[in-house]
């Protein structure tokens, strides 16, 4: 009699076995970078928002490091990782360090090859300087008879820097926000940062601008992290971006550096979706192979 194959196995087959499955969604966020974090089976397509490092404040009554670039993104492609999970980076941008010129922000994005980038805040300088572009630009500054505008921020992403002004004192402008441009210097007063701005995919309010400083008073770090200016005779530095806002740092004065810029966040949506695949797997036996190795003692228990 020929042996049925639609039932009487034991173990698991050496033929090929079709699996299929649904997978998602889920919502990771990632407050430090994950090189290797690995996607659920089966995911093509994430939705994701990416805040980037927010910009370093300077120093002698110059300008606010801009708030760091944010990127919103649905239904992006990545490839099919088929049965098993896919590997992909997930960097988290840095904020850019503070001191006599701050330094830009470092950016964030998720992949290898980065599915989109948000760029990293612009740096608030001191001198003659302009603000650094960047996601949100860097606050200008003064010196001498000069003035200098701020940073040019990346469209989409943020906004520009304001500018500093040497008349009638020497006073720094407000690094950019994602919700709103920095603001000029006011007389001896330093620019208060551009405000941030929500993200969908979490609560919370991101990538505030620094606030510049002067003679007079710091402008006000801008909602969503940012710094504030630091207002002569406070002992303190230029005021530090909020960790994982991408805020701008403010700006010191006179041989007090400023503050450093906030790391960013990356939140990522494994989109619901369907994975089918086939596993090759070994060690399947009929119930005949089983009664023979059996009856011949050789069967292993």
């Amino acid at each position: 009699m020929a042996l049925s194959f639609n039932g009487g196995f034991i173990g698991i087959s050496h033929k090929p076995l079709a699996e299929t499955g649904t997978t998602g969604p889920k919502t990771t966020t990632f407050n430090s970078t994950n090189p290797a974090f690995e996607l659920l089976r089966g995911t093509t397509v994430i939705d994701y928002n990416l805040v980037a490092g927010g910009g370093g404040g300077g120093d002698n009554s110059g300008g606010g490091g801009g708030g760091g670039g944010v990127l919103n993104a649905t239904c992006v492609s990545i490839p099919n990782p088929g049965a098993s999970g896919y590997e992909v980076l997930v960097q988290v941008g840095g904020g850019g360090n503070g001191g006599r010129s701050g330094s830009q922000g470092t950016p964030s994005y998720i992949a290898s090859t980065p599915l989109g980038q948000a760029i990293g805040g612009g740096a608030g300088n001191t001198g003659t300087q302009a603000g650094g572009p960047g996601g949100s630009g860097g606050g200008g500054s003064s010196a001498g008879s000069s003035s200098a505008g701020g940073g040019s921020g990346t469209s989409g992403q943020g906004n520009d820097g304001g500018g500093g002004a040497w008349s009638p004192v020497y006073a720094g402008g407000g690094g950019g926000g994602k919700g709103s441009a920095g603001s000029n210097n006011s007389g001896s007063n330093g620019g208060p940062g551009g405000n941030g701005s929500s993200i969908p995919l979490t609560p919370g309010t991101y990538a505030g601008g620094g606030g510049g400083s002067g003679p007079s008073n710091g402008g006000s770090g801008g909602p969503g992290g940012g710094g504030a200016g630091r207002t002569p005779g406070s002992g303190q530095n230029g005021g530090a971006g909020t960790g994982n806002t991408g805020g701008g740092g403010g700006n010191g004065s006179t041989d007090v550096p400023g503050g450093n810029g906030g790391s960013g966040k990356v939140v990522l949506v494994e989109k619901e979706g369907s994975y089918s695949f086939l596993q090759n797997l070994s060690g399947r036996w009929s119930l005949r192979s089983h009664f023979a190795y059996k009856s011949q003692g050789n069967w292993s228990s």
